[in-house]
């Protein structure tokens, strides 16, 4: 019985593993002619927090206000921070709220940017199990479960006199699936966030930012801005 259960839940997962989408960096000659980046993100102030089970009777879904987390204030200074590595370019951050792309590009303009990195909270079809921003993800199939703290998006960057896409990455590598976070802390999923205490919530917050501050910089790196 164990090894058929084993063998299910291998299968459960193996099938989400395939990697869905065409994804582009930005070419050589794009990044050359780069003088000044802006940065945004889009995470926003909400942490997830989402149980899977075997069937859909068992599901449970919360959200929760964590503004002062400040999640896309960190996304955004781990984003700046790198691309200033870029010898010659002029990097703006994009502190604010924005719920459409064009209110992004509107702010770029406003400081003189001609390209755009935007950090987009985004679903991924291959676990569509686990919302897109961030916060804490329980799948349970037969018995077994495996819990997440994880951050999802992409990283893309934009031509803002064009409004065009130049490129766009997600924020973990090729066929890993989304990574998670914060497992040595120890912080049982539960199903509400009325049930974390202070310190488990000062935990998933630690665990959310490095997951945020990390993957930031893999969806960078994989665009191949860096020069």
């Amino acid at each position: 019985m164990k090894q058929s259960v084993a063998i299910l839940w291998m299968v459960y997962l193996l099938s989400g593993c395939a990697e869905l989408g065409i994804r582009s960096s930005v070419s050589t000659e794009k990044v050359a002619a780069i003088r000044t980046v802006a940065v945004a993100s889009t995470l926003g102030k909400q942490f997830h927090g989402k149980l899977t089970g075997t069937t859909v009777f068992n599901n449970k879904q919360y959200d929760a206000d964590v503004s002062n987390w400040n999640v896309d204030g960190a996304a955004i200074d781990v984003a700046t921070s790198e691309l200033k590595k870029n010898n010659g370019w002029s990097v703006k951050p994009l502190y604010g709220s924005f719920t459409q792309s064009e209110q992004v590009l509107s702010a770029a303009r406003a400081v003189g940017a001609d390209t755009v990195v935007v950090i987009q909270a985004s679903k991924y079809d291959n676990e569509p199990h686990i919302p897109a921003g961030y916060g804490y993800s329980k799948r349970s199939f037969m018995g077994l479960s495996k819990e997440c703290i994880y951050s999802l998006f992409i990283v893309e960057a934009y031509t803002v006199k064009s409004s065009k896409r130049m490129g766009w990455q997600w924020g973990f590598p090729s066929f890993s699936g989304v990574p998670c976070y914060g497992a040595s802390r120890g912080i049982p999923f539960k199903e509400d966030w009325s049930e974390y205490s202070e310190a488990e919530r000062s935990g998933l917050k630690d665990a959310v930012l490095e997951s945020v501050r990390t993957n930031v910089l893999t969806g960078i790196r994989a665009l191949k801005l860096m020069q």
